[in-house]
């Protein structure tokens, strides 16, 4: 006995803890040894003190195990989930999710794996959960919330230290409380944790910790038992700033798609007194130049939903700004939509496969045109084809819109001509044909493109590419919201009817309509 308490007592001034109250007896301490490594024994029945509850209550047989750091590696302490919703969510917001999930220990109504761990100075032991419970519960929280934004592989929660390592020593492992559904059970798997001087509960390794490893430890216990206010409100202001950054970022998208189609002045000429920011009349034609003089195009892709990867269709719509010069808009950019040209592409291969189950597709429906069916190994090839026949260089009928453009004015060579206008051009003016630009417009249109690339035409990759317009960001930076909408939603608050959605060639259409009625609507 004496030789264990001395061990106790070395061990706790390695790891620098205070000694042991000298109210403490040989005795008591013996009490508190078991008579195995495992705390507890596995299966036993301890005292209930919780109304509610059978008079005995069995502690899960794995009690007291230390976990294996190869299954979970990262933990989120129990008091960081209590208080999520109030700590970490913007004001708004708080009373909505507190009152879905969290009040009246609505969050006790999923079963939590629960851990503990003692920390270097306390006998109250720290309680955990596995950080893949705390990411279901943000999953959740996100599905019920979408417009929160909530990523559970976000790097901010281990910036925060909502979620945490331990070092990989056995007297620094948390060890399996039991699972957990309620309260009352909490309270009384707390009740039966062994105190820390309970020495076998912590056998000793071959290996004592080093000191960096007792300094990390306690740091990070430290930070978790005070859930540092001043850490969380930095983390809590840096996840804001991104915020932030990120609804600055759709606002100038909106902007540059503004400029695009002539309904806010060029950069450089805001500043002219003759060329004012001002609120235009939709029934007279744009009173700015159209900047970069871009040709915009809709992709749309439907997969087969059950195998996304196989592609059943193809829409294609094209807007040229030089079509729509000198043609007023109309309040909701309608006047534009009769520019618009379009194509639908049926893969012959998979033209039999009928997505009805999740959607309802409508493969058989194209409202603006007839639809083309085309082998799978052709589509890359057409792909390639429209992008080069819309952006082939064509002189620009105005010469000033052309040099805002950034393209050669009506006066530069033309391709085999080898002349301009009174002088002879050198050879390096005539080398080489200009294309003209073009912006990549849709709803979420990044995977469209990498389904189109899987067919062998990336259509990021050209260089003449100016810019990829989400639609989606477009709306909500207009409404200033957080929250993303369907293009069906988007296309029914501007107005219009989309008819038979989850055909390619129309959505590639309704893309257009709510790219060209969103920038029309925000001017205005």
């Amino acid at each position: 006995m004496h030789r264990l308490i001395a061990r106790e007592v070395q061990e706790r001034e390695e790891l620098q803890l205070p000694k042991p109250s000298q109210e403490v007896k040989h005795q008591e301490l013996k009490d508190h040894v078991p008579k195995d490594t495992g705390g507890n024994r596995p299966g036993c029945e301890v005292k209930d003190t919780e109304k509610g509850l059978a008079n005995t209550f069995t502690l899960d047989p794995r009690f007291g195990q230390p976990v294996d750091p190869k299954e979970i590696r990262w933990f989120c302490p129990l008091l960081a989930l209590e208080k999520f919703a109030h700590r970490w969510l913007r004001r708004e917001y708080v009373a909505l999710v507190h009152a879905r999930f969290f009040a009246d220990g609505k969050y006790w109504n999923r079963e939590w794996d629960l851990f503990y761990i003692h920390s270097l100075d306390e006998h109250k032991p720290l309680l955990l959960i596995p950080q893949t419970s705390f990411a279901s519960l943000l999953s959740d929280i996100q599905r019920e919330f979408p417009y929160l934004d909530l990523d559970p592989d976000d790097p901010f929660y281990l910036a925060a230290g909502i979620v945490v390592q331990f070092p990989e020593h056995p007297r620094f492992l948390p060890r399996f409380l039991g699972c957990c559904t309620s309260k009352a059970e909490l309270k009384v798997m707390v009740e039966n944790i062994p105190p820390f001087l309970q020495g076998a509960h912590y056998p000793r390794s071959s290996a004592s910790p080093t000191p960096e490893m007792r300094f990390k430890f306690k740091q990070i216990v430290e930070d978790l038992e005070r859930q540092d206010h001043a850490k969380a409100e930095k983390a809590k202001k840096q996840r804001e700033r991104e915020r932030l950054g990120r609804e600055l970022k759709k606002l100038e998208q909106l902007r540059r798609a503004q400029r695009y189609l002539g309904l806010r002045p060029h950069r450089s000429r805001m500043s002219l007194p003759h060329c004012p920011l001002r609120i235009f009349d939709p029934n007279s034609p744009v009173p700015h130049l159209f900047d970069q003089d871009l040709v915009f195009i809709a992709f749309d892709v439907e997969a087969y939903e059950h195998n996304p990867s196989v592609i059943t269709e193809l829409g294609i719509a094209i807007l040229d700004s030089r079509d729509i010069q000198g043609v007023a808009p109309g309040k909701t950019g309608s006047n534009w939509f009769d520019k618009i040209r379009t194509r639908h592409i049926r893969i012959n291969e998979n033209s039999h496969l009928k997505n009805r189950d999740y959607v309802n597709g409508c493969e058989d429906r194209f409202e603006f045109g007839e639809s083309e069916f085309l082998d799978f190994r052709h589509v890359s090839k057409l792909v390639a084809q429209v992008i080069k026949d819309v952006c082939k260089y064509e002189p620009h009928p105005n010469p000033e819109a052309a040099h805002f453009a950034h393209v050669p004015p009506v006066s530069t060579t033309l391709p085999g001509s080898g002349v301009t206008s009174g002088k002879i051009s050198d050879s390096k003016a005539q080398a080489q044909p200009v294309r003209r630009k073009f912006a990549l417009i849709g709803h979420a249109p990044i995977g469209d493109c990498n389904m189109i690339a899987s067919m062998g035409c990336n259509p990021l990759n050209y260089a003449n590419l100016l810019e990829v317009l989400d639609t989606g960001k477009l709306f909500e930076a207009w409404r200033n919201e957080q929250q993303p909408r369907s293009l069906t939603y988007i296309i029914d608050a501007l107005g219009f009817v989309a008819w038979h959605p989850h055909n390619a060639g129309n959505d590639a259409v309704y893309s257009l309509w709510a790219f060209l009625g969103t920038c029309v609507q925000a001017s205005i």
